[in-house]
């Protein structure tokens, strides 16, 4: 029943009439009248109560939302901050096209940190539609869910590594017409947490070897936040380092700083070690993005370091479109790593020696390295083509 039906329904006034006294059958007949009218207007009003109590506005329940694909990313000031997908049942969706101006549809998030209470991981709430538009490229119904870690301190993003953060989300349609309860939530969602995860944020396709990677310490605590982010020269140093100790056993000491621009002891050790090099003045540039060719160069020095009797000649093996791109320093580490399957190229026959390397890439490549020197094999028995997916090292 509608709000002006209901208005009307009572504001109707019954007329006045004057009658003569009643007896006999008439009166019994009035009486039966009178009595049929009382129960009519008593069910009349129980209906009514029963209707505004239930608000026609509202649904009877909210399916729940899907969150999927934590991870952790960073700002130009490097102030870490988490990164979620929302997937959006369709029954809320139509609910939030079609409702009414008196209703909203709201997105509620909560974290918790470690073994505290829910909130103290951040959260926070929002109208659907504001969160729609993020929406998360060819994934229907799905958005980007962004929370901030301001409220748990100055962290880095090595800091909220060593830390677990749990997080769930719910839906709550708010109608603000009728009587009685005027709200409505779904059941909170699954849960994620980032310090269960083995590392966040990585490509289906690098799952596989990451997993691998993983189980052979090749993933810096550093890194694992968020594999899809692009690998900087230092962390591409640590991990070049964690290779080295990997294969051969080697536990590095403290290393005095060599560079001017970095205290990292594991990029002096990677430079001890003859793996890395700096760009000149007694600098490192640490926080620079590592380029492909500059990690196929990396690789190169690592596996001689490694082993210098290795012979790492390159064999006949087609040209790369972009070959005049590639650096003179990397040209030959280019081509012993796509002859020996630690590398790719691109797809077109380019190998894009200037392009930013990711996370997923560089341990992956570290691997590969691994079990490359673990077979004992740089004849290019491996199968490899430049022609190989776009997306892999």
């Amino acid at each position: 029943m509608e709000r002006e039906q209901k208005t009307s329904y009572f504001g109707i006034p019954l007329p006045i009439k004057r009658r003569r006294p009643l007896s006999g059958e008439d009166g019994v007949f009035m009486k039966r009248r009178l009595l049929f009218f009382t129960l009519s207007l008593l069910l009349a009003m129980n209906l009514f109560s029963v209707r505004a109590h239930a608000s026609p506005g509202l649904p009877e329940k909210l399916e729940a939302p899907v969150i999927s694909d934590l991870k952790l990313l960073t700002t130009q000031n490097k102030v870490p901050y988490f990164c979620l997908k929302v997937t959006v049942p369709r029954q809320v969706l139509d609910l939030d096209e079609t409702r009414s101006e008196s209703g909203a549809v709201w997105l509620e998030f909560s974290g918790k940190l470690d073994a505290q209470d829910w909130g103290s991981g951040g959260g926070g709430n929002g109208y659907l539609e504001i969160f729609r538009g993020n929406a998360v490229p060819d994934s229907p119904d799905t958005y980007y869910l962004y929370v901030e870690l301001d409220n748990v301190g100055g962290l880095t993003e090595t800091d909220v590594n060593d830390r677990n953060f749990t997080y769930r989300a719910r839906f709550c349609y708010e109608y603000s017409g009728g009587a009685g309860e005027n709200r409505v939530y779904s059941e909170w969602s699954n849960e994620l947490s980032s310090g269960t995860s083995k590392y966040l944020g990585s490509a289906s396709w690098a799952n596989p070897e990451l997993d691998r990677a993983y189980e052979l310490g090749l993933i810096s605590e550093t890194i694992r936040g968020n594999m899809s982010a692009e690998i900087t020269r230092e962390e591409f140093a640590e991990l070049a380092v964690m290779l080295y100790q990997a294969y051969t056993g080697y536990s590095a000491g403290e290393s005095a700083p060599v560079f001017a621009d970095t205290q990292n002891p594991k990029v002096s050790e990677a430079c001890r070690l003859g793996l890395v090099q700096g760009v000149g003045g007694n600098r490192f540039d640490p926080d620079a993005c590592l380029t492909r060719e500059q990690m196929a160069a990396v690789m190169v020095r690592t596996l001689k370091a490694i082993d210098a009797d290795r012979d790492c000649t390159v064999v006949q093996i087609p040209v790369y479109e972009d070959d005049e791109s590639i650096a003179a320093y990397a040209k030959e580490s280019v081509y012993v790593c796509t002859q020996s399957g630690i590398m790719n190229g691109i797809g077109s026959g380019c190998f894009a020696p200037g392009r930013n390397a990711q996370r997923q890439e560089a341990v992956i490549v570290c691997l590969r390295a691994y079990q490359l020197m673990k077979n004992n094999d740089m004849a290019g028995t491996i199968p490899i083509s430049p022609e190989s997916e776009a997306e892999r090292p």
